[in-house]
């Protein structure tokens, strides 16, 4: 089915043929869409840029945490990624929040003692990583739950990475995983020369923040670690 006009109700165009409803189309209401129809999709039209300035930047983004009390969890900048002010114990719970404020293909990983590699967002393949509009906010469990921190204690990272073109995320993870170093420089070899030069992205020291000039590179990775205790 195709939605092909808004008028108070949605026109639907049915694959079956012309001999469907009133010539293969049918009016429904907004309810009965909302409670019949499973999936529905939206294709929007990426423009290219075109003179863009040297000043222009084309990936922007903010990451909060914010624990079940409503109390933020802060981090500061330090190099490579940002350290959270504090240790959490096992058991807290909170909420990301993830933001763009320029169009991007949006993808969120995280890893902890075990060196596994565990997606965020999205969460499951029925769910698209591309957030078309400048200004998108995502809670992550969602607006009503919270991430519980389990016994894992050591160190933990949130990858959050901002592209300007869609990513084989499920590689990315199994590189990372088979990767040496720090989880900065894995990602940084996964990514395989896509990361935007650091002269080109501003982080805020003191929140998770950031704007970038990709300047032929196309994705910015930002990293939150926290020490996890018992």
């Amino acid at each position: 089915m195709m939605i092909i006009n808004n008028g108070g109700a949605f026109e639907i165009q049915n694959s079956w043929g012309n001999w469907w409803g009133n010539n293969g189309y049918i009016w429904i209401k907004y309810s009965d869409f909302q409670n019949w129809v499973k999936y529905a999709y939206e294709m929007i039209y990426f423009e290219k840029k075109t003179n863009v300035t040297e000043d222009y930047n084309d990936l922007a983004g903010a990451i909060r945490f914010v624990q079940s009390d409503g109390s933020d969890m802060n981090s500061t900048f330090s190099g490579s990624l940002y350290k959270m002010n504090n240790s959490y114990r096992s058991g807290t719970k909170f909420r990301i929040y993830i933001s763009n404020n320029e169009p991007a293909f949006v993808y969120a990983f995280g890893t902890d003692a075990t060196q596994k590699v565990f997606p965020v967002f999205p969460h499951e393949p029925t769910i698209s990583p591309a957030l078309n509009y400048k200004k998108n906010d995502v809670a992550i469990p969602d607006e009503e739950h919270y991430i519980e921190m389990d016994n894992t204690v050591g160190t933990d990272y949130l990858c959050v990475l901002y592209s300007l073109d869609p990513i084989d995320i499920e590689t990315i993870h199994k590189k990372i995983e088979s990767g040496y170093g720090s989880f900065y420089n894995k990602i940084k070899a996964a990514l395989g020369g896509k990361l935007v030069e650091n002269q080109n992205v501003k982080f805020d020291n003191n929140k998770v923040s950031f704007s970038a000039k990709s300047k032929g590179k196309t994705v910015v990775a930002v990293l939150v670690e926290t020490k996890h205790v018992q």
